[in-house]
Parts: C-alpha cells; structure tokens; sequence
C-alpha cells in the first residue's frame, strides 16, 4: 500500500489514488471562486459584523468563505471546469 500526501486542494479536482492537476490549475479554479465570495461576504456580513472589533471580524469572514467556497461553490465549478 502506497501513501501519498496531497497538497493544496488536490482532492477536490481528482479521484481518490490518481495525481491531482498541477498546482497552477488549482489556482486557476481557487481565484475566480474565493475572490467573489470573500468580496460578496464582506459586503453581506458588515452591517452584522459593524460593532464588533474588526480583528474579531476578521475571525468570523474567512471561515465563511471557506465554507461556502467548499460546499457550495466547487462542487458546482470543479465539474464545470474539469478536462473531460
């Protein structure tokens, strides 16, 4: 039995055992789908976050869009996107 470490996101773009894409692809699909959603959150989530010490919302920003790019976004993209 062989073990491999993935880096990056490697197993979001291939199946389980098989080399991911380069590292520059990764990027190429990670850009187009973190840069909107952060910048989407941040508007969204200001007016809830405006009392809060903005190290705190710092803390609550990121997660979020992590998350959303995880569950949401790359299921849609990744397929979208794939060679095939």
């Amino acid at each position: 039995m062989q073990l491999r470490m993935l880096s990056s996101l490697e197993s979001w773009f291939a199946p389980p055992g098989a080399a991911g894409p380069p590292r520059w692809k990764t990027l190429i699909v990670l850009c187009p789908s973190i840069y909107p959603v952060s910048s989407i959150l941040g508007v969204v989530t200001r007016p809830l976050l405006r009392d809060v010490p903005p190290w705190l919302a710092m803390v609550v920003v990121p997660p979020l869009t992590l998350a959303v790019v995880s569950y949401l976004v790359l299921p849609w993209l990744t397929p979208l996107l794939s060679a095939g």
